[in-house]
């Protein structure tokens, strides 16, 4: 902020010019924690575009913009009080200028050559993202609940695995809302389905598909280093501090983060099949319930 004399020679304050970033900020919002954002973060930061914030790491951007959303609709309709008609492409552009403000705190974590990705291990309040982030580009992050599950077990091993289902299934829901609602005729343009299964197992074709959908330079990105891109924040390896830690650690020759449910009994699967059983599917996860 600065201080500069008013028109009747009192101080006022007005903001400092807005950091300009180059490229579309890049939003990456996970179905919940143990999904991969820490993951697919760092191999984006593979590319020369990014760089890792001084400040804010996992943001939650969205988590409470609900709040703001409520403001600009009180504040549009205390507006339509007066004399001059305010239509919803002005609310629209308050909404937006909020958002705006975000991004740019976000920005102000950085170089200016440098482009903003932001990560948040929750896809609460998505369905409002465009309407705060209208430039912005999204990845919305999925993966097989049951892994999610096994992982966060694994984690936070007071909490009961019920706990970890139920949101995961919260967490399904509110991404297939978006998109079947909002997020319906953008994906692929604006935004795209991530899925962590791919970029284990179909790495470099999945990367490239979102670099693309960013408008990154393919030929820039650091392709080497993405086999053997180290392992952060895992539930099976912590290397020497024996719990859960986000230090980078190599990745091991034995590292299988897919499928690690499959050792669960009975019990388990019936109890997952009734929480998140149909969320499961309409992912795609399953064909049916007789897995």
């Amino acid at each position: 902020m600065i201080s500069q004399p008013g028109c009747n020679g009192d101080l006022v304050w007005a903001s400092a010019p807005a950091r300009v970033q180059p490229g579309a900020p890049v939003f990456i919002i996970g179905i919940m924690n143990r999904c991969g954002t820490n993951y697919l973060c760092d191999i984006l930061r593979l590319h020369p575009a990014f760089k890792p914030p001084r400040l804010v790491v996992e943001d939650y951007a969205l988590k409470h913009v609900d709040l703001l959303i409520k403001y600009a609709e009180q504040t549009y309709r205390r507006w339509g009080h007066g004399k001059m008609p305010i239509d919803e492409q002005t609310k629209a552009r308050l909404i937006g200028a909020l958002g705006g403000g975000i991004v740019s705190f976000l920005g102000e974590q950085l170089d200016t050559h440098y482009r903003i990705l932001t990560k948040t291990p929750s896809p609460d309040n998505v369905d409002k993202f465009f309407m705060l982030f209208p430039d912005a580009k999204l990845l919305v992050l999925v993966r097989d609940g049951r892994d999610v599950v096994e992982s966060a077990a694994k984690s936070w091993r007071r909490v009961p695995k019920p706990y970890w289902m139920r949101q995961w299934a919260l967490g399904a829901r509110s991404i297939l809302t978006f998109k079947e609602g909002v997020g319906r005729g953008l994906e692929g343009s604006r935004w795209a389905l991530v899925r962590y299964e791919d970029l284990i197992e179909r790495n470099e074709e999945t990367v490239r598909r979102i670099l693309e959908l960013l408008d990154l330079d393919t030929s820039s990105f650091n392709w080497d280093q993405l086999p053997s891109l180290p392992l952060r924040g895992s539930s099976a390896h912590f290397g020497d501090e024996g719990h859960l830690n986000w230090r980078l650690l190599p990745k091991p020759n034995n590292f299988r983060p897919v499928g690690r449910w499959s050792n669960w009994g009975a019990l388990q699967k019936s109890m997952f099949k009734m929480i998140a059983g149909r969320e499961l599917i309409r992912l795609g996860y399953a064909g049916d319930s007789q897995w």
